[in-house]
C-alpha cells in the first residue's frame, strides 16, 4: 500500500501535498477485516476537508466514521489491534481457504467450461425474451430440457459430489467468538460495500455520490482487489468526504489465492472482509434512485437476513447440481407457478396453455425459485448468514471452472450471480427473493412494445420493503397490470400496483462520460445522426415525472466540472471539453421532457 501511495503522488493534481501528508497516517494504518486502525494524529486536515460535505448526516442515527475502534466499550491498544488482525487473517487462511485449496476431489475433475461438456458441443442458447414475456418464444425449462445442455460423466459427478460433501464438513459456520464480538460491538453496524479497482474506482465514486444525494447516511467501504488499485486522490480525499474508505482485499487473502480470486469472485470475498454486520453490496455501476438506509431496519431484511433481486431471465441451473448437493427436488409437486401471468393474461389459450400446461423445473418443490439472480445488489446479515457467505466463497473460488457452468449453463450473466441464493438454499438458511420483475430500459420504448427491439441499456430493481408490505394484498388483475400487451411483449407488466424503483443498474453503457459523449448510437448521448437523445426511454414514466437521467448527468457534471481529478486508470481526456458536453446534455434533457 505504501508503494501504491508513493507511485500515485504524481496523479494528485489539484490537491496539495500537505493534505496527502496529513492523510498518509491513514494509508500506513492497518485494517482488520475492514476495520480502520490508525493513529488519529495528523489526520486533522483530511477531517476538515470532509466536514463540509458530511454536515448533512452528522448526528443522524448516532453514525460516525473514522473513529478509534472499540472492543467491549474500551479502546484497543495498538498491540491488541495487531493481535486481532493476526487472528482474523489466520482464520481466513486456515478455516476458509485452506480447506477449499486442500480439496483434492475437485482437482481430479476435468474442467467443465468447454464445449466438450455440452451436447453436440453446443452450450445453452441465449433466448430472446425476459422471464415475464418469454413464454411465446422460449421452451419451458423442464427438468428434461435443462438436462439437454451440460453433460457430466459418472466419474465427474463423483468428483464434484465428493468435493461438495468435503467442503460441507470442513467449512466453519461462523466466526470465532472473539471476532464475532467485534461485529456486535462495532459502532457502524450497517453499511454499503462497493468493489472498485481500476476504472471501477471512478464508477464507485459516482455511485457513492448518487447514494449520498438520496440522503443515505450509513458508511461505505470500497473493496480494492490489490494495493495497486489504491488511488490516493480517491481513497484519501474524495471517498472520505462521502463517508467511505478503501479496503485492500489482497491484504486479507492468503498468498495461495493469488491470481485465483478475480472478477466476480472478488464480490464474494468483499462480503467477507468488510467491517459491517449488515451489508448492502452494490456493483460500482449500480445507482441508488432513493434512500436505501431503511432497508436495514425493516422486513424482509430483518426477518430473512438475505435479500436477492431477480434477473430478467429464467433460472438455468442444471438439475445435476441438486444431485451434487444432495437436495431432493420433487418434479411431481408444484411449489409455485412462475407462468401465473401467462395463464391470466388472455394469451394463454392462444398458445394452447392452461394452468397446468407444463412444470418449470424450478417451480418444483425443493428447487431454488425462479427467476435467476441479478447480483448487482445483494443484502446480507453476516451474523445470521456467515455460513452462506463461506459456502458462496467455495462456489466462486471454483466458479469459472466448475460451478458457474453448473449453476447457469452458459446462460445470461454467468458468474457469481447464483452462488449466494444457492448457498443459502443448500444450507437451509432463509432468504427473500424480490418477486417484482426487474424493469429493463431501452433507447426506444415503442420498439420494445412492438417486440422489435431488445437493446437493454440499464436494469431497474424494485424496493423489497414496499413489496413486502403488499404481500398480504391480492396481486393486481393481469388485465390492468400493464398498459400494453401482445404475445411478444409484456414490457410494462408489474406484479404489484405500488412497486417502487430503488436501483438503476447502468451497465450497458456504464457511466464513462467520454464514451457517452464520443460514441453516437443507441448507447450514447447522440444518435447516429448526431442528434441528442435520452438513454432510458420510459424511465420518466416509471418515476412519475422525476427526471433521474438528468440527475445522473448532473453527477457526471459534479465530477468532471467541479472535481476534475486525475483518477488512476482513466483515459487522459480534456476535462473542460467533457464538462461542456455534459452541461449541454443536461440542458437538453431539461428542455426535452417526454
Amino acid at each position: 500500500m505504501t508503494f501504491a501511495l508513493r507511485s500515485s503522488l504524481h496523479a494528485v493534481g489539484r490537491y496539495q501535498r500537505s493534505i496527502i501528508k496529513a492523510a498518509f497516517a491513514i494509508c500506513l494504518g492497518f485494517t482488520l477485516g475492514g476495520f480502520l486502525i490508525y493513529h488519529p494524529a495528523g489526520s486533522d486536515a483530511l477531517q476538515n476537508l470532509a466536514a463540509e460535505y458530511t454536515e448533512h448526516w452528522s448526528g443522524q442515527s448516532g453514525i460516525t466514521y473514522h473513529t478509534d475502534y472499540k472492543h467491549e466499550g474500551k479502546h484497543l491498544s495498538h498491540e491488541e489491534q495487531l493481535e486481532l488482525l493476526t487472528l482474523y487473517k489466520k482464520f481466513i487462511k486456515e478455516d476458509i481457504f485452506d480447506p477449499i485449496i486442500a480439496d483434492e476431489h475437485i482437482d481430479q475433475c476435468p474442467l467443465l467450461n468447454n464445449g466438450a461438456h455440452y451436447h453436440g458441443g453446443k452450450k445453452k442458447g441465449h433466448y430472446n425474451g425476459p422471464l415475464k414475456e418469454s413464454y411465446a418464444m422460449d421452451d419451458v425449462y423442464t427438468k428434461q430440457k435443462l438436462l439437454e445442455y451440460l453433460k457430466l460423466s459418472d466419474e465427474e459427478m463423483g468428483y464434484i459430489t465428493k468435493s461438495h460433501e468435503y467442503i460441507m464438513q470442513h467449512l466453519p459456520k461462523k466466526f470465532p467468538d472473539k471476532l464475532m464480538d467485534l461485529f456486535e460491538s462495532k459502532q457502524n453496524k450497517n453499511g454499503y460495500v462497493y468493489v472498485g479497482g481500476g476504472k471501477f474506482n471512478y464508477l464507485a465514486l459516482l455511485a457513492l455520490k448518487a447514494l449520498r444525494d438520496t440522503g443515505a447516511v450509513y458508511p461505505a467501504e470500497i473493496i480494492l482487489p490489490t494495493a495497486a488499485d489504491f488511488d490516493v486522490t480517491l481513497c484519501n480525499t474524495m471517498f472520505p468526504i462521502l463517508n467511505a474508505r478503501c479496503v485492500v482485499l489482497e491484504e486479507y487473502l492468503p498468498p495461495e489465492t493469488k491470481g485465483r480470486v478475480s472478477k466476480y469472485q472478488t464480490k464474494s470475498a468483499a462480503l467477507l472482509v468488510n467491517s459491517f454486520q449488515n451489508v448492502l453490496l452494490l456493483d460500482a455501476d449500480n445507482m441508488a434512485i432513493k434512500n436505501p438506509d431503511y432497508l436495514f431496519n425493516n422486513a424482509p431484511f430483518t426477518t430473512h437476513g438475505l435479500i436477492t433481486w431477480p434477473d430478467m431471465w429464467r433460472r438455468s441451473t442444471s438439475p445435476l447440481f441438486y444431485d451434487i448437493a444432495g437436495i431432493e427436488v420433487d418434479v411431481t409437486k408444484r411449489a409455485r407457478n412462475s407462468y401465473e401471468h401467462v395463464v391470466k393474461d388472455g394469451n394463454a389459450k392462444e398458445h394452447g396453455y392452461s394452468p397446468d400446461w407444463a412444470l418449470s423445473f424450478h417451480d418444483s418443490e425443493g428447487a431454488v425459485p425462479e427467476a435467476s439472480t441479478e447480483s448487482g445488489q445483494i443484502m446480507v446479515n453476516k451474523k445470521t448468514h456467515l455460513h452462506t457467505i463461506f459456502l458462496s466463497l467455495y462456489y466462486n473460488f471454483h466458479g469459472p471452472s466448475y460451478f458457474y457452468p453448473i449453476l447457469t449453463q452458459n446462460s445470461h450473466g454467468e458468474g457469481d450471480k447464483e452462488t449466494y441464493i444457492t448457498a443459502a438454499h443448500v444450507l437451509g438458511q432463509p432468504y427473500y427473493q424480490v418477486e417484482e420483475y426487474p424493469r429493463d430500459f431501452h433507447r426506444d420504448h415503442a420498439k420494445v412494445q412492438r417486440g422489435t427491439q431488445r437493446t437493454i441499456l440499464a436494469i431497474g430493481q424494485y424496493d423489497p420493503v414496499v413489496e413486502a408490505q403488499q404481500a398480504n394484498v391480492e396481486k393486481q388483475d393481469a388485465w390492468t397490470a400493464y398498459k400494453y400487451s401482445n404475445p411478444r411483449s409484456h414490457w410494462e407488466y408489474k406484479i404489484w400496483n405500488d412497486s417502487e424503483l430503488l436501483f438503476l443498474h447502468c451497465n450497458q453503457p456504464k457511466l464513462y462520460a467520454w464514451d457517452l459523449i464520443r460514441k453516437n448510437g443507441a448507447r450514447g448521448f447522440k444518435n447516429l445522426k448526431g442528434e441528442r437523445q435520452r438513454l432510458y426511454d420510459g424511465l420518466l414514466d416509471q418515476l412519475h415525472g422525476y427526471d433521474y437521467e438528468s440527475k445522473l448527468v448532473g453527477i457526471l457534471e459534479w465530477f468532471w466540472c467541479e472535481h476534475p481529478s486525475r483518477v488512476n486508470g482513466l483515459p487522459d481526456f480534456d476535462d473542460t471539453q467533457i464538462c461542456k458536453e455534459l452541461q449541454e446534455q443536461k440542458k437538453w434533457l431539461g428542455e426535452n421532457l417526454y
